[in-house]
């Protein structure tokens, strides 16, 4: 499942893409019997240090640098993934644009 969420910051626009894929994928092994063995605390860690990168993302944050927005990606233990831009002044660079 992917949620995505639009939300209005002072002159700015955050969005929030969030997948639940690995939740989702335990839930049914659970469901058909299978143990399953969660995350660790070296998952975590690993979330937290982890930098994404490729060529798509990078793409991403060279269109939303555009728009003074900026792109971070991470990996959620045993939930999913998350994306998330912020457009800081998106409210006053369209000012500008009138």
């Amino acid at each position: 499942e992917i949620s995505i969420n639009f939300l209005w910051v002072e002159d700015g626009l955050q969005i929030l893409i969030k997948d639940n894929g690995i939740e989702l994928e335990n839930r049914t092994k659970t469901a058909m019997g299978e143990i399953i063995e969660g995350y660790s605390a070296q998952d975590d860690l690993e979330a937290l240090v982890s930098e994404f990168d490729g060529a798509s993302l990078a793409a991403l944050r060279d269109r939303a640098a555009i728009y003074s927005g900026r792109i971070e990606a991470s990996k959620v233990p045993g939930v999913g993934f998350t994306l998330s831009a912020i457009f800081p002044n998106l409210k006053s660079l369209a000012n500008e644009q009138e």
